[in-house]
């Protein structure tokens, strides 16, 4: 089951709000404007729905030690909006629409008695010093479900869970989880017979010490009670087991072996979140959970919320996510109505990638305001040549050019590349990198892999086959350019000539001009390049080299159109 609505009216400062929700959902906005709100009363209203199955069993309701901020529960005198705390007539409701699976929907039909051809939609309503109540609002079509909202108020809690993750993460928390999983495995290992018996063979060796202890202490206790008979010390059999699963610590090896409790606020942070992520995902019987994320970049440095970065979008293919931030590197940049702004205690879906940049405080230059892609290239010269040659090879692309989704840059030089990816990234730009394959790029590429500004499927080397080196140039068909060389230098030249050889291109070139008369110097090449680029601008066709540029040029237009689609 999958939230694809949620619907909030008098919840702390929100008054009315409504949200769509994808796999992966990011609220954004400023301080103080309500998105820790909003997400609390999700979790809030998800955290009551899955204590419906521990109703139906006729359980009590599930108590969590105080001191656990990871657990919601709905309490009126501070989730009641402060102005109509006076009003007895005043409520919380939360409205959920889950989108349920063809074999959900089969399990309904048998457990309810019903068919359900539409989502689920359901209704919690928190009146004064009530128990909250469950509605389900009727289908268009098909028989009240009303005399069935036990059965179905059941049904749902069986099927989802929620897992909670506060902005304070601490040593403690992380423990916690450790603790509730190392409890529920060794509650299981107490039904072994070698288990039983060693605990047997423990409280025999505990016995006398026990006997002793329960002599002295009453004895003692005697001289200033004389009424007092006898004093028995025992470690009853429940808590005997008890302590043993409760001492639990938890020392992470990072280089030098140190408990938790030790560690920096950014590897407490990160641990808290792994560990109530795989207590969430680990719990049998659970279909589909909600993992609930706040401030999930607090205390960590940028290069390991790069790597959060990858983790949540991992989650998202498997679990639903939610996470406020502040962070661009955290947006969801497909589709840009996964993002929920949140300014002023309203709620709205974005629509553009640049209301999340104004949300978020972000500024880049004018020209890239609206891109959600930024193509990053070595220089000028293949900027110019892809930006005209592009929209001639794909419609998607032109449309994307056209209106500003997608951007073009020329660095002037492959040392900026991980410079400009922190700034795209800090400035929620996804990026792909086009760049030539010689010793500059790969580096530069290698540099940017290393810090995590780039992963492996973010970029695309120029590279021809048979050649030591390559660069952009060796991708056009010389047939584009050569006539307005030959013309230009003075000189004649042949495809053959232009194709022959190891090095790259602007290398070939130089030992062409060399032989033929000319300086050969950076100066001619730097104009060489700018004919090249003049002459594909101004060609009416395919300009790439079918052999191996082509294959190239059409994998960059997959991967482009893959980003933006």
């Amino acid at each position: 089951m999958r939230i694809v609505s949620f619907e909030v009216e008098n919840f702390r400062s929100i008054g009315h709000a409504q949200l769509g929700l994808a796999a992966a959902t990011t609220l954004v906005g400023p301080n103080n404007e309500g998105k820790s709100n909003l997400l609390r009363a999700l979790v809030c209203g998800m955290r009551t729905l899955s204590g419906f199955e521990r109703q139906a069993k006729g359980l009590p309701p599930l108590r969590v030690p105080k001191n656990d901020q990871s657990f919601v529960e709905y309490q009126r005198e501070q989730d009641l909006p402060v102005g109509l705390q006076d009003d007895p007539t005043a409520q919380t409701r939360l409205t959920f629409q889950f989108q349920l699976s063809e074999a959900e929907r089969s399990d309904f039909r048998k457990e309810i008695g019903h068919n359900i051809n539409q989502d689920l939609k359901i209704v919690l309503t928190f009146p004064d010093r009530k128990a909250p109540i469950f509605k389900v609002v009727k289908q268009r079509s098909g028989g009240s479900l009303g005399e069935k909202r036990d059965a179905i108020a059941a049904f749902v809690g069986r099927r989802v869970h929620v897992e909670y993750i506060p902005a304070l993460r601490s040593a403690a928390q992380a423990a916690s989880v450790v603790q509730r999983l190392v409890s529920t495995r060794l509650v299981d290992l107490e039904r072994d017979p070698q288990y039983i018996k060693a605990l047997d063979t423990i409280r025999s060796l505990q016995a006398p010490v026990l006997d002793k202890l329960s002599s002295e202490v009453g004895s003692s206790l005697q001289q200033f009670l004389p009424d007092i008979r006898t004093v028995e010390v025992r470690l009853s059999g429940e808590r005997a087991s008890a302590a043993l699963r409760n001492a639990v610590e938890m020392v992470i090896d990072d280089g030098v072996a140190t408990p938790i409790q030790q560690k920096g606020d950014g590897v407490q942070s990160l641990a808290a979140i792994a560990l109530l992520r795989y207590a969430a995902v680990s719990r049998p019987g659970q279909k589909d959970v909600l993992i609930a994320v706040e401030e999930p970049e607090a205390h960590l440095h940028s290069r390991a919320v790069h790597q959060l970065r990858k983790v949540m979008a991992e989650i998202a293919t498997e679990h639903q996510l939610v996470i406020t931030t502040h962070s661009p590197l955290l947006v969801t940049l497909n589709p840009v109505s996964a993002n929920v702004i949140v300014e002023g205690s309203q709620a709205r879906q974005a629509q553009t990638i640049g209301q999340i940049r104004e949300s978020l405080g972000v500024r880049l230059a004018d020209n890239m305001q609206s891109a959600r892609l930024v193509l990053v290239v070595e220089g000028d010269d293949d900027r110019r040549s892809l930006q005209s040659a592009l929209p001639r090879l794909s419609n998607s692309l032109a449309d994307a050019l056209d209106s500003g989704d997608l951007a073009i840059e020329g660095l002037g030089g492959g040392s900026k590349l991980s410079y400009r990816l922190s700034q795209y990234t800090s400035g929620a730009c996804d990026t792909y990198v086009f760049f030539d394959y010689d010793k500059a790029g790969q580096i530069a590429v290698e540099n940017a892999l290393d810090s995590g500004l780039l992963d492996i499927s973010g970029y695309a080397l120029a590279r021809t086959r048979g050649k030591d080196e390559s660069e952009f140039e060796d991708l056009i068909d010389p047939s584009v350019y050569l006539d307005a060389l030959t013309q230009r230098f003075g000189i004649r030249l042949t495809k053959a000539e232009i194709s022959r050889g190891r090095p790259k291109w602007s290398q070939r070139l130089k030992t062409l001009l060399e032989e033929k008369g000319k300086a050969g110097s950076k100066s001619e090449i730097v104009q060489a390049k700018g004919i090249v680029v003049d002459a594909l601008i101004a060609f009416d066709g395919d300009p790439f080299e079918a052999r191996y540029g082509r294959p190239l040029v059409d994998n960059l237009i997959h991967q482009l159109k893959l980003r933006l689609s």
